[in-house]
């Protein structure tokens, strides 16, 4: 008799199975990827000098978010 809480039952192990395993690999690496770029554009934002730097690494940003948001929707 084992009444705790058990693994084998959690959801983020039945999502990796199936036929549409390979997608679920694909859509945790590019979330890894986005916040990855989203954490090295933040820092970067406020490292640079120039006001162009900044609003290019804002961008890079910004559209990680988005794409890391829409990545989370559809999810």
């Amino acid at each position: 008799m084992n009444d705790g809480y058990h693994l084998d039952n959690a959801g983020i192990l039945k999502m990796f199975q199936g036929h549409s395993k390979w997608i679920t690999i694909v859509w945790f690496a590019l979330m890894a990827v986005a916040v990855t770029v989203m954490i090295v554009s933040a820092v970067q934002f406020f490292r640079v000098e120039s006001v162009r730097a900044m609003i290019a690494w804002a961008t890079g940003f910004t559209v990680c978010f988005v794409m890391e948001a829409f990545i989370e929707f559809c999810f």
